[in-house]
């Protein structure tokens, strides 16, 4: 073990001095070698006693009588210390999302459960106090009960990471069910994507039919600019950028003719690429409701399931399957990290041509020869039932089989017995 107080010497113009202040040379344990700690005093009795405080602190802490310092620090700081300098270190990562917009909503978050939930430093925060307070809330879906808490574990996981905290206090607490969707949107038939067009503007038209057509989410088509369309026949597509994709990846969506004629008349003369397509901006939920409504669509149906604007990227994906593109290709063109999202989430099943597709399967298989042919012959059956014999006795009974001879009926040449498949029989 080395504890030594001591001024640190260098040398300087090819002479060696010593430093004013004392540092402290130390190797307790099993260190692999000494360490100096600056003191920051030149009082060699002061210097002393910070050491031995130093050592006693260190030995308090290999025997667990002491949490870390780092801990002990951290606890003294109020928690919006902490969460301002959690912000800033998702700014310098690039985790802040759109313009900041996503550490905007974060902060929003975590500033109403330190206020609502009591937590004034990190001492305070708990399971109890988080259940207690989602409890208490009203009229707030379960899905964002559970971003509330997802925001809170994020934050307290890079506390921990950070040497701040030692356990996440909430990490027992579970998620609220959300298995009942609190808004379920549907897709728009082309009859009334129709009637949207024709009672809308011009410039509001070709946001939604670019939505309707190509999937863009609502921030990609703001963030749009004419540089990322490319209007070439056969090979126009729209390039959605990695910058304002929401999976960060970058993809080409190709343009159907109708989409590539409407752009081609709505790029303004001498534009430049760096220009946003909508300058006047996509609109917005409360512009799109007075359009459905001027078309006679009704914003949410009688099954509750809404038309807003994220229903156009349901549009899409349920034209394209719709239309025969292969799940794959449909996939592909969400840009659905999930097959699943493409096949289930983003399909209005109610648009499928279900009664087409039953319709058009070939019903001449073997199975229907089958059922052709026992129809035919029990068609007959019935027709020979329904005679009069030939002593006029009447043949409708149902205890009689084709040839009218009753089931216990018995003739001087064989008895019949209960089943019409039964050999006749001579009599013993």
């Amino acid at each position: 073990m080395i504890h030594s107080v001591e001024k640190r010497a260098r040398r300087k113009n090819g002479h060696k001095v010593r430093s004013e202040c004392y540092y402290l040379r130390f190797r307790y344990g099993d260190m692999p070698s000494y360490k100096y700690k600056p003191l920051g005093v030149t009082c060699k009795e002061v210097a002393w006693q910070m050491a031995n405080d130093f050592k006693r602190e260190y030995e308090a802490e290999k025997a667990g009588l002491l949490p870390p310092r780092s801990l002990r620090e951290a606890q003294r700081k109020a928690i919006r210390v902490h969460l301002n300098e959690y912000l800033a270190d998702l700014k310098a990562r690039g985790k802040d999302g759109k313009k900041g917009k996503g550490a905007l909503q974060v902060r929003n978050r975590l500033e109403r459960l330190i206020d609502e939930c009591g937590w004034t430093n990190l001492g305070r925060i708990t399971s109890d106090s988080f259940t207690h307070w989602r409890a208490c809330l009203q009229g707030m879906s379960p899905r964002t009960r559970n971003h509330y808490l997802a925001e809170a574990k994020t934050f307290l996981n890079w506390m921990i990471s950070q040497g701040r905290l030692a356990a996440n206090p909430l990490i027992t607490v579970s998620k609220v069910d959300q298995t009942i969707a609190t808004r379920v949107r549907r897709a728009l038939t082309d009859e009334e994507l129709g009637r949207l067009f024709r009672n809308s503007p011009h410039y509001r038209r070709v946001p939604y039919l670019m939505s309707a057509r190509t999937g863009l989410r609502y921030g990609e088509l703001s963030e749009l600019k004419w540089g990322d369309i490319i209007l070439d026949g056969e090979k126009s597509h729209v390039l959605v950028r990695a910058s304002i994709s929401k999976n960060k990846k970058e993809a080409r969506i190709p343009l159907i003719s109708e989409l590539e004629r409407l752009l081609a008349d709505f790029k303004p003369d001498g534009t430049k690429a760096s220009n946003r397509v909508f300058a006047d901006g996509v609109p917005r939920c409360k512009t799109l409701r007075k359009d459905l409504k001027a078309a006679e669509i009704p914003y949410v149906d009688e099954t509750g399931r809404y038309a807003d604007f994220h229903a156009l990227r349901y549009t899409f994906n349920t034209w394209l399957q719709t239309n025969g593109v292969p799940p794959r290709m449909a996939q592909e063109l969400m840009r659905h990290s999930d097959q699943r999202l493409t096949e289930k989430v983003y399909l209005d099943t109610t648009l499928l041509p279900l009664q087409d597709c039953m319709r058009g399967i070939d019903g001449n298989g073997p199975l229907m020869q089958i059922l052709m042919q026992i129809s035919g012959e029990t068609g007959r059956l019935a027709s020979r039932v329904g005679e009069t014999g030939e002593e006029g006795e009447s043949s409708g009974s149902p205890l009689t089989v084709g040839s009218r001879r009753e089931l216990t009926q018995v003739d001087e040449d064989c008895e019949w017995r209960d089943r019409r498949d039964s050999n006749p029989r001579p009599p013993a």
